[in-house]
């Protein structure tokens, strides 16, 4: 998978909380995470370096078509719980209406 880490700077949450998702999920600081971004280091790389959370395995949800707990290969459901994390913290960070 040669996706980027700054590719996830574009999806729906703000930088804060694509970052925030990253560093739980990965155990990276934010200054850590900055230069992973700055390296533009693949998620691959990011992976691979990260010491993930021990509860990474309780996000469960479809994403962008599939169920994250069924995902086979490590690397796409590592990416697709990040996804998760960023599309939950900004739902949680919409105004809601009603």
């Amino acid at each position: 998978m040669d996706a980027h880490l700054n590719d996830e700077q574009h999806e729906i949450g703000t930088q804060g909380q694509n970052q925030r998702a990253a560093a739980t999920l990965t155990g990276f600081n934010e200054p850590i995470l900055q230069q992973l971004i700055s390296d533009n280091v693949t998620f691959k790389e990011m992976f691979s370096k990260a010491r993930m959370n021990p509860d990474a395995h309780l996000i469960t949800g479809v994403i962008c078509g599939y169920r994250a707990e069924d995902l086979e290969n490590r690397l796409i459901q590592k990416v697709r719980y990040l996804d998760k994390l960023v599309d939950e913290l900004a739902m949680s960070a919409s105004p809601k209406r009603g």
